[in-house]
């Protein structure tokens, strides 16, 4: 299996899992509503950190960032 095929695998997956184990901790009561919302907004906010990091990486790397 290729490396960027497991990579894909993980960006979908790993969204997914952490979304299905904060609606359990919602349902059974262990978390409330709110603070699963400000957790999901958290990881969106860190992925999409993440894109912008590595985009920038990318274009230095690349040679295509002078600044």
């Amino acid at each position: 299996m290729r490396a960027q095929t497991l990579y894909n695998a993980f960006a979908v997956i790993l969204p997914v899992a952490l979304g299905l184990g904060l609606v359990h901790l919602s349902s059974t009561g262990r978390l409330d509503a709110a603070m699963a919302v400000a957790v999901a907004l958290g990881i969106a906010f860190l992925m999409g950190a993440a894109v912008m990091a590595r985009e920038s990486f990318e274009r230095r790397r690349l040679g295509g960032d002078e600044g």
